[in-house]
Order: structure tokens, then sequence, then C-alpha cells
């Protein structure tokens, strides 16, 4: 019996679009400005390394990549400062990121063929560089232009 299924049932509950009840939310904070924290982002990482290696590492070591992409966007703000403002809210940014994570779920289960969870994989890598690109080419217009908010 294979410990994916066990491993999968104790993350999805982590893998929430809004871990937090909007009951609970600081005063003044807009529910749709949420975003997982830290937790999300390790989990993608997490759920990243386990397809790769399931696709097969080194050749699928392009996979990891998903689960990079937060943490260089976050090595950019080091050198980009129009980075650091925050994005207007996005529901491309919100879909992508429920496709990257069902993605990487959905191709670690066993009895999907492997060049179809390597495919929807690699669809799901280039919906989220689009979606990171997007994101990055927004900020730096509106740094340009001086306004701080789309």
């Amino acid at each position: 019996m294979s410990a994916v299924p066990a491993v999968l049932s104790a993350l999805l509950p982590a893998m929430g679009p809004n871990p937090i009840d909007e009951g609970t939310l600081r005063p003044g904070l807009d529910p749709s400005q949420v975003t997982p924290g830290m937790i999300g982002f390790l989990m993608s990482l997490l759920l990243a390394v386990a397809v790769a290696a399931r696709l097969g590492l080194p050749g699928a070591a392009w996979v990891l990549v998903i689960g990079a992409l937060r943490y260089l966007f976050l090595l950019g703000l080091r050198g980009r400062p129009a980075w650091r403002a925050p994005p207007p809210p996005s529901g491309y940014r919100r879909t992508t990121a429920g496709i990257q994570g069902g993605t990487l779920i959905g191709a670690l289960v066993p009895w999907i063929p492997l060049p179809l969870a390597a495919a929807a994989t690699a669809v799901a890598l280039v919906l989220l560089v689009a979606s990171f690109g997007r994101d990055v080419v927004g900020l730096e217009r509106r740094a340009r232009a001086g306004t701080p908010e789309g």
C-alpha cells in the first residue's frame, strides 16, 4: 500500500485557499487580499519535489520551478522595489494557484499515466509563469506611471 494517499489526506486541509475564517481577520483587512502563507508555499514546493520524483529526476527537474517560483519572486524583491507593491486582486492568479495545486496532487495519483501527469504539470507551469509574468509587468507599469495601486 502506498503512503501517497495518507500523505495527501493529511496535506489537503492545509492547502485551502483561505485557512483563516473571515470573521477572525484583523479589522480593516480585505478578505480578498488574504493569500496563503508560508505553509501554502512550502506545500507547493513539497508537492513539486514529489511530482518531480515520480516523473523521474533529473529529467523532470523542471517541475521544481513550480515550487520555487514564489521564492524566486521574493528574491527579486531585493533588486526591484516596484515588485514590493501589492498586486491588485486577480481572479486569474487565484485560478492559476488552484490549477497548480490540483495538478500537482493529481500528478501524484498512481493510476494516472506518467505522460499525462507530465503534460498536465507542464501546462500548470506555463500558466503559473504567465501569472507571475502578468503580475510583474503590471507592477512595473504601475511603478513607472507613479501609481501605487492598480
